[in-house]
């Protein structure tokens, strides 16, 4: 077998794989796709997005447990990586009778500030060396600014419902709204 034709061989059979495995994690994407949500502009949350059973004993009307998604890998030399914010249907709850749009307004808001801490993360990991003749340091940066990322969307989600009284107080909910809108916009080329 010629060097070309061993290329060409290589080739179609991690064309053949990646075929083979798409298939088969297709079933999985869309258990996941049912299970957690990616962030997008559009559709915002709704309530069927809450799945879990609210506990009994609470006082808070809802949860929304949202989080980042970090992964990466090497492609022809580079390490690329991808960041998605998600929210977990399974481990969002509401209660019944709590169903009204500036509850959602106000949950959709933890949702948005974690896709604002995906466009960090993507921002502050595009601006760093990615050869991929070293992996464990880039490994490395990535966990490092994956960290911090985390550590300043806990506070931001914290501080967030200190200051809108979980979303009670109406002046600074419109106010945490528009500053959310703002970073947004600032991160669009982020998205």
């Amino acid at each position: 077998m010629t060097h070309t034709e061993h290329v060409r061989s290589a080739r179609l059979r991690q064309a053949l794989y990646t075929s083979i495995v798409a298939l088969m994690l297709a079933p999985l994407a869309h258990a996941l796709d049912d299970e957690f949500k990616i962030w997008s502009e559009d559709p915002k949350l709704s309530w069927q997005d809450f799945h879990k059973r609210p506990p009994e004993r609470s006082a808070t009307a809802a949860l929304s447990w949202v989080g980042l998604d970090v992964s990466g890998m090497c492609i022809d030399g580079e390490f690329r990586f991808e960041v998605m914010a998600f929210f977990d249907r399974d481990s969002s709850w509401v209660r019944k009778v709590k169903h009204v749009d500036k509850l959602l307004r106000h949950e959709q808001g933890h949702f948005d500030i974690a896709e604002i801490a995906a466009r960090q993360l993507r921002k502050a990991l595009a601006h760093i060396p990615r050869p991929c003749d070293d992996i464990p340091r880039m490994q490395e940066q990535m966990k490092t600014l994956t960290r911090e990322n985390k550590l300043w969307l806990n506070q931001e989600q914290l501080e967030y419902d200190i200051q809108t009284k979980h979303g009670t107080d109406r002046k600074k909910q419109k106010k945490w709204e528009e500053r959310i809108r703002k970073r947004l916009q600032e991160l669009e080329a982020y998205k």
